[in-house]
């Protein structure tokens, strides 16, 4: 194997990892990403999911009063996040 194979052959297996996170994603998760989403009472932006260690995290702002995220304000962690539902604001 020269230096150019391996190069396409690591392109490839990563591109297969990157589709196999994706994969785990979708299928285990009822919400897809960005998305206003409501949990109990409260009303986030879910911004994007994130696989640490097998698990997957979901990455919660708060939102403005025009339902925009506040990114400025930090991440939300909230423990139930497998109870959200996706929220659309009522005009």
């Amino acid at each position: 194997m020269n230096e150019e194979e391996f190069i396409k052959e690591l392109a490839r297996i990563r591109k297969m990892e990157k589709d196999l996170r994706q994969m785990y994603i979708e299928t285990n998760t009822s919400v897809k990403a960005p998305a206003l989403v409501k949990i109990g009472t409260s009303v986030f932006w879910l911004d994007r999911y994130v696989i640490v260690n097998g698990g997957i995290n979901p990455s919660f702002f708060p939102v403005t009063k025009t339902f925009k995220p506040a990114k400025y304000q930090g991440k939300v962690y909230v423990r139930n996040w497998r109870e959200m539902q996706p929220y659309t604001p009522s005009k």
